[in-house]
């Protein structure tokens, strides 16, 4: 994934790509890092998105792919202490910062009573590198 603007959560101070995009090794530390991405959508309008181990098997990976009018928010979560080690991906109408910093910030959606809204996300697994190399390629 790439994105337009990547802010980390307690302070909203902007992060580069270095920071959230490989998982390091477990460390000793309890510690929640979460970040909170504007994605970049492809030509067709949609977000690619994906968690991938080039090590596992070959090469092994879940993604995501999503209009981005549906998700404009991907919300990212990592705990990487040793024993815990654990990360989220989120997409969503909105970040995970709560409904005051919702509102504040002018995002914070409303659905009507008795309105239905209806949202795509298609999740999928990458087997190999050939697969993997190929969504990629959509990210850039």
């Amino acid at each position: 994934m790439t994105s337009q603007r990547s802010v980390e959560w307690l302070e909203g101070r902007e992060v580069q790509p270095d920071q959230y995009q490989v998982a390091g090794p477990p460390t000793n530390r309890s510690h929640d890092d979460v970040y909170i991405h504007d994605p970049n959508a492809d030509e067709q309008g949609m977000v690619n998105v994906a968690l991938i181990n080039d090590q596992l098997a070959g090469g092994l990976g879940l993604y995501w792919r999503y209009p981005k009018t549906d998700l404009p928010v991907l919300n990212q979560w990592q705990h990487f202490e040793a024993g815990a080690y654990v990360t989220g991906i989120e997409p969503g109408n909105c970040n995970v910062l709560g409904r005051d910093r919702n509102r504040a910030d002018g995002t914070l959606e409303h659905i009507a009573p008795g309105e239905v809204r209806r949202f795509r996300l298609e999740m999928g697994v990458l087997e190999g590198s050939e697969e993997i190399e190929a969504f990629e390629g959509r990210t850039r």
